[in-house]
């Protein structure tokens, strides 16, 4: 092109636009930190308050606590940032949660939509988006069969329950007593039998909820 130099064809920096909110509050630092050159980020930033300008922050999330659960939702999960005043809205995925709340700046409590596989979670203020943190969602587990079917009311005996969905296993219980047990993989588990009467439902819960029973007697 001729005539012309190169830097006029080039784009201007992100701070000299118009999509950016806080080129004016750059713009004053530059010009104050001239004038103050021994004062500290204290002193700047009373004195842009007192200026009437303003930082238009982008909320930071760090971590989610719990970071599994059922494919339902409904579960209670506490996400923890920087910045979490302002939040608007809260989002799994592209799924918004339809409630949470806002503890304080660094907390919010929120309940999970339903959804499944692993989706990011952010949270949203009128500034923009946040990072993304990562939900699991876990499918409900599922017992297919357990093995022996029978043992000694003592219990005290070794048994393999086999389904679907076991990895997360929290809880194997014997009816409403619950046993010592090692998820061994996503399809099996071992249990020590507690003692007990009578026929009980073995269940196995998991962080994607109950599974169905199968049926162990004791004799």
């Amino acid at each position: 092109m001729s005539g012309q130099h190169r830097s006029t064809q080039r784009r201007p920096p992100a701070a000299h636009t118009a999509s950016d909110p806080d080129a004016a509050l750059r713009a004053w630092l530059r010009r104050w930190a001239k004038t103050r050159p021994r004062q500290g980020f204290r002193r700047a930033y009373h004195d842009a308050r007192d200026e009437g300008l303003s930082y238009a922050y982008v909320p930071a999330l760090a971590s989610i606590f719990q970071f599994q659960g059922p494919e339902a939702g409904g579960h209670l999960v506490y996400l923890n940032g920087s910045g979490l005043t302002g939040v608007t809205a809260v989002t799994f995925g592209s799924t918004p949660a339809t409630s949470f709340t806002v503890d304080s700046d660094t907390e919010i409590a929120v309940f999970t939509p339903a959804g499944t596989s692993t989706v990011q979670v952010t949270v949203t203020v009128p500034n923009g988006i946040s990072n993304g943190v990562s939900y699991t969602y876990v499918p409900v587990p599922t017992l297919t069969s357990v093995n022996p079917t029978s043992g000694p009311e003592a219990g005290g005996n070794t048994v393999v329950l086999t389904g679907t969905g076991l990895a997360t296993g929290a809880s194997v219980r014997f009816g409403i007593v619950a046993s010592d047990f090692t998820v061994d993989s996503d399809t099996q588990i071992t249990a020590i039998a507690v003692p007990g009467t009578g026929t009980v439902d073995i269940t196995v819960i998991t962080a994607g909820g109950t599974c169905n029973g199968v049926s162990y007697t004791y004799a």
